[in-house]
């Protein structure tokens, strides 16, 4: 019993492996060409890539990435939101979907940037508690509380706790930011 239970367990190994390396060289394909910023081609692979395994949360990422640089912020929050689905522990995929917001809510009409704004603030919040790290996300958490009115999370208590963090991540920017807010806080008199 013992030995067919490990000669099972070796099989099913084989095909999930055969299925992933199948899928792997085209998805690999298709990174390599949006590293190189041809979106075109790295796009029409990952729909294939797509359309043959839907679950795919490193197809969804890439492709929302390139509908983000298309400017097609619908489809880019579509691709996002699966990768984010896909892999709910993957900080980049957070912060795929709060891009994809964010730009959204940019180019949208007032109304929808309401809508969308507890969207990007917990995406990007979600993607720092993820990667405390990751200095895009704290720097666009920043803007956000800066930025947001308060009903809509804005905060700029928030904002300078992200800042003192970014000045740890990335001085230059992380201090500028942090004079800003200390100026709009009242904390130092605003410089001209």
């Amino acid at each position: 019993m013992r030995r067919w239970t490990s000669t099972a367990g070796i099989i099913a190994l084989i095909l999930a492996s055969s299925a992933w390396v199948y899928a792997s060289p085209e998805l690999g394909r298709a990174i390599e060409l949006y590293a190189a910023q041809r979106y075109a081609e790295s796009q029409r692979i990952l729909e294939r890539v797509i359309a043959q395994h839907s679950k795919d949360a490193t197809a969804h990422y890439y492709l929302g990435q390139i509908y983000l640089r298309l400017a097609d912020y619908d489809k880019a929050v579509k691709h996002c939101k699966k990768a984010v689905q896909l892999h709910v522990d993957r900080a980049e995929h957070h912060f795929c979907l709060g891009r994809s917001y964010g730009e959204k809510a940019r180019h949208g009409p007032t109304w929808q940037q309401a809508i969308l704004a507890p969207r990007i603030r917990n995406a990007l919040e979600k993607t720092v508690s993820l990667n405390p790290n990751h200095v895009e996300a704290r720097l666009g958490l920043t803007h956000f509380y800066m930025q947001a009115p308060a009903v809509l999370g804005g905060d700029l208590e928030k904002a300078y706790t992200q800042a003192r963090i970014l000045v740890q991540l990335a001085p230059l920017k992380g201090r500028a930011l942090l004079e800003t807010i200390q100026a709009k806080l009242g904390m130092i008199p605003a410089t001209n």
